[in-house]
């Protein structure tokens, strides 16, 4: 019962961020779609959103090894990060670098830049949020 509750309770919280997030960027699309003015703040909102929400659905695991051991000394996994992480945020913020003075060197921001609304980035900034939770391990003390 207590496994079922506080899946119930974390089902709340992301839910209720899900729906915030999702409020406030329908506002930015809605203003820079109006004004032509604010479309910076939106196209920065929809890359970082989704790797919060990616964070979020990776917090569980990080709490639940916290609660499991006290204390924990952690590391990076930087091979998980480099092979999954590093492509998905590429991915990710490509759509809103190309728009810097560096797009014009970066491989494809063009292309990405043209589908920023669509569900690749979306997939890809909740893929990196996950992987960069998930890439914490805790550091095994080998005993001697």
């Amino acid at each position: 019962m207590k496994g079922l509750l506080n899946y119930v309770i974390w089902a709340i919280v992301i839910w209720t961020f899900f729906a915030i997030g999702m409020k406030i960027q329908l506002q930015l699309e809605k203003s820079y779609k109006e004004t032509f003015d604010y479309l910076i703040p939106y196209m920065i909102f929809s890359m970082l959103f989704p790797i919060f929400m990616g964070m979020l659905l990776g917090l569980p695991n990080i709490v639940k090894e916290l609660i499991r051991k006290r204390s924990i000394s952690w590391k990076f996994h930087w091979q998980k990060m480099l092979t999954f992480g590093l492509p998905a945020f590429y991915l990710t913020v490509s759509p809103v670098l190309y728009y810097t003075a560096i797009g014009d060197y970066l491989p494809f921001a063009a292309n990405l830049a043209q589908v920023s609304s669509s569900n690749l980035t979306t997939i890809t900034g909740l893929l990196f949020g996950y992987i960069l939770l998930d890439s914490l391990l805790e550091k095994r003390v080998k005993r001697v």
